[in-house]
């Protein structure tokens, strides 16, 4: 399966597994399951880890890159982006959305919010 993890399940990955539920931990763990970040989560741990607001430190940032598959933002993304009907405001969230329809993926996430979209979702 190929799972784009949302912001905060790469967050709690990183520093605090046992926030997971045990059945999104062995989705994470198993080998046939490919694991993909979208650059628009990585641009809001930056952001936040700029301003003080999150811990992401170079040992994060290696684990990152080792595990995951990284999924720039292309103009596709964006431009479904303003078709989305707007259950969730966040722009990172709605850019995450669009990509896991466009790029056939399974999004993980902790937002309940966000499986409301339609795309297929593992909630944490």
């Amino acid at each position: 399966m190929n799972l784009l993890l949302d912001t905060n399940v790469v967050v709690w990955m990183l520093s605090n597994p046992r926030r997971l539920n045990a059945a999104v931990r062995q989705a994470l763990e198993k080998r046939s399951n490919q694991l993909y970040v979208s650059a628009a989560s990585v641009l809001e741990m930056t952001s936040k880890a700029s301003s003080g607001r999150l811990v992401f430190n170079e040992r994060m940032r290696s684990v990152l890159m080792e595990t995951c598959t990284s999924v720039p933002v292309l103009a596709d993304h964006a431009l479904l982006v303003q078709m989305l009907p707007l259950i969730h405001r966040d722009p990172f969230d709605r850019v995450i959305v669009a990509q896991a329809m466009i790029e056939d993926l399974t999004l993980v996430t902790g937002d309940h919010l966000l499986a409301e979209y339609g795309a297929p979702v593992i909630l944490t």
